[in-house]
């Protein structure tokens, strides 16, 4: 409980703008724990960063859709 109260009381927005290398942000169209809004807000921060969304999916996209995460992260590192 204590690492989970550290990590939401850390402001992590005001630090996205300082990442200087292309970026992928993966979200899940249904994740509870933090919503597609602050995904776009990441992507829009972050100066070179990649937004996919994928549909049907929660907060773990690359564990519940393993398949479809690791062939776009392949893509990603190869581009």
């Amino acid at each position: 409980m204590a690492a989970l109260r550290s990590m939401m009381a850390h402001e992590l927005r005001s630090r996205l703008e300082l990442i200087g290398c292309p970026t992928l942000v993966v979200w899940g169209d249904r994740d509870r724990a933090v919503g597609v809004r602050d995904g776009e807000v990441f992507a829009q921060l972050i100066r070179d960063a990649r937004l996919v969304v994928f549909e049907d999916t929660g907060h773990v996209a690359m564990v519940e859709r393993p398949a479809a995460f690791n062939a776009l992260l392949e893509d990603f590192l190869a581009s």
